[in-house]
């Protein structure tokens, strides 16, 4: 797993390819803010993202605009009145990368590796965009006065993939599937807690449904489980994990290009790029990958 930074990732993920060519490689993408940090940040972000879904089988996305509205919610929740930062948005990366890392067993209870979850959600080499969502989102200091039950955890989960919400908040929970425009490819959902408690019914009510998938995936595909059920999970007494092969990712991907092309239009900046022997056929490839992935996610 490789974390981008401004074409670092990239060129990393590439020299493993080249020494692993074999192997499943999972990077991760954190979009920038859409307030902008750099000028060119667009620009570094099109360019990484067309060689990463070159090089890369799965690309794990993440948005800062949200941790950033997460990592304040916590903060929030936590009662010390501070400004969110950095190390509150790691934190919650870290939480959600490890709520999947660490070992997980199939319906036979059997161990499974990561290769094998990423051989379910990429049912098709070109779709290769992942999201992650998890709940209960609560900070460490309410862990121990919060209690919940996995029927309300699914739906919950079921009403932010609905509303194309990474948040547990803000949702508008009279919205139903066939409302949705969010559709998915493959899904994984990873269960840990203490209790034997099966979750196969509730997953069905929420998530069996074809109104959340293309039309020509078959309904044995739309989702599997896997748990873990000997321990709890940094202290939560249940904590699910939502992987999804869906278009969720496309909003921030259609606004990384739209930006590009509005810089790219006037010329503006590129003699940066240029002294680095980037040329403009080079962004013109980066435009063209990108913009396939978008139509392409969008026509499911």
């Amino acid at each position: 797993m490789v974390y981008q930074g401004s074409g670092l990732g990239a060129y990393a993920v590439e020299c493993v390819r080249d020494e692993l060519p074999r192997s499943f490689l999972l990077t991760t993408i954190v979009v920038p803010y859409t307030s902008g940090e750099v000028v060119v940040q667009n620009y570094n972000s099109l360019l990484t993202l067309s060689h990463l879904y070159h090089s890369a089988d799965a690309l794990l996305v993440f948005e800062n605009d949200i941790l950033q509205q997460y990592a304040k919610k916590l903060v929030s929740f936590s009662g010390v009145d501070r400004p969110t930062n950095i190390h509150d948005m790691n934190n919650i990366l870290t939480r959600h990368f490890c709520s999947f890392l660490q070992p997980i067993f199939n319906q036979n209870k059997q161990p499974t590796e990561l290769n094998s979850l990423l051989e379910i959600l990429l049912p098709h080499s070109f779709y290769k965009l992942l999201t992650l969502r998890c709940v209960p989102q609560l900070s460490d200091q309410a862990l121990d006065f919060s209690t919940y039950k996995w029927s309300s955890l699914i739906k919950t989960l079921s009403q932010m993939y609905i509303n194309n919400s990474y948040l547990d908040e803000g949702l508008n929970w009279s919205l139903k599937a066939n409302q949705t425009r969010t559709k998915s490819l493959a899904n994984i959902f990873l269960s840990r807690s203490y209790d034997e408690e099966d979750i196969a019914n509730d997953l069905k009510q929420y998530f069996h449904n074809e109104n959340l998938y293309p039309s020509f995936l078959s309904p044995d595909n739309y989702y599997s489980t896997f748990h873990y059920r000997h321990k709890s999970y940094l202290n939560y007494e249940k904590y699910l994990s939502f992987l999804s092969n869906c278009q969720t990712p496309v909003s921030a991907l259609d606004r990384i290009v739209n930006k590009s092309w509005q810089l790219f239009g006037q010329k503006a900046y590129l003699h940066h790029y240029f002294k680095y022997d980037i040329d403009e056929q080079v962004f013109l490839n980066g435009f063209v990958q990108i913009e396939q992935v978008i139509k392409s996610y969008q026509q499911l």
